[in-house]
């Protein structure tokens, strides 16, 4: 068996020899017998492969990840992101975190509260509140 990606989307493949084969959900891939891998993998469409291993499916990978990374639009974007974001840590909290805060904080008070036995609770009544 063989694992091919399709370059062209595939949902599905039907040969009349091998039958049926959909793409697994985790990797999108084609599980193929080999005859039918070894035919499949010398398709092309308008000059490009139709299916591809999961080497060339790699390695295409990566060359589009170097490609979009030394374009430089990408990298002004990316350190104005970051720029943006150093800014807000310096900034402080917004008005809407702080007042989340405040709720938080209120919140488990009033809980701490409920949670607390009375002071002039006898031990017994302690223990069965804690036992609760």
């Amino acid at each position: 068996m063989a694992r091919l990606y399709s370059r062209m989307n595939a949902g599905a493949v039907d040969d009349p020899v091998h039958g049926h084969f959909e793409p697994d959900p985790d990797h999108g891939g084609f599980e193929f017998p080999d005859e039918l891998s070894d035919m499949l993998g010398g398709f092309c469409h308008r000059g490009r492969p139709v299916w591809e291993t999961e080497e060339d499916r790699s390695e295409r990978l990566h060359d589009e990840d170097l490609a979009r990374r030394r374009d430089p639009a990408m990298l002004y974007d990316a350190v104005g992101n970051f720029s943006g974001a150093l800014q807000q840590l310096r900034a402080g909290p917004s008005p809407e975190v702080e007042a989340l805060t405040a709720q938080v904080k209120a919140l488990t008070e009033r809980l701490a509260a409920v949670e607390k036995p009375p002071a002039d609770a006898k031990p017994a009544a302690k223990a069965e509140a804690a036992a609760k």
